[in-house]
């Protein structure tokens, strides 16, 4: 059995920033990742193609890859999201998330049936500072 493995650096990568985590910031750095992973997977199938590796059943050439709309069309990779940082997300995206997220750890403070009174400080002294540290808001 052969098996191809296909990967992508960091660098190649607008998600790959907060260990992978940058991808949920907006749909755009997601869209880029897969199409960078589409990308990549169309180049091991046409250098095993080129081999004489017949068992796979895709056409190789570059004709046969549509460029349409379809669900098989790659975007054109945009390089500057390649290698991504967090402090290159807009600011107002990293706020949002902070939100989410702190709206999110509220949500479990809830379940753990802490008081409004009881949440409101680790809020405020815990989660909102670790949250704007570790997205680069403070």
């Amino acid at each position: 059995m052969t098996i191809f493995g296909v990967t992508a650096s960091e660098s190649e990568l607008a998600g790959g920033g907060l260990d992978g985590f940058l991808g949920f910031f907006d749909q755009k750095y997601r869209d880029h990742d897969y199409d960078v992973g589409r990308f990549k997977a169309r180049e091991v199938i046409r250098q095993a193609s080129s081999r004489g590796l017949t068992f796979i059943n895709y056409p190789a050439s570059d004709a046969a890859i549509p460029t349409d709309s379809s669900w098989m069309a790659i975007r054109p990779i945009d390089p500057n999201l390649g290698g991504l940082k967090l402090t290159q997300v807009s600011e107002e995206l990293r706020i949002e998330f902070r939100k989410r997220l702190s709206d999110r750890i509220d949500d479990v403070f809830k379940e753990l049936k802490l008081k409004w009174f009881e949440r409101m400080p680790l809020d405020i002294l815990i989660v909102k500072r670790q949250l704007d540290k570790w997205l680069a808001l403070s």
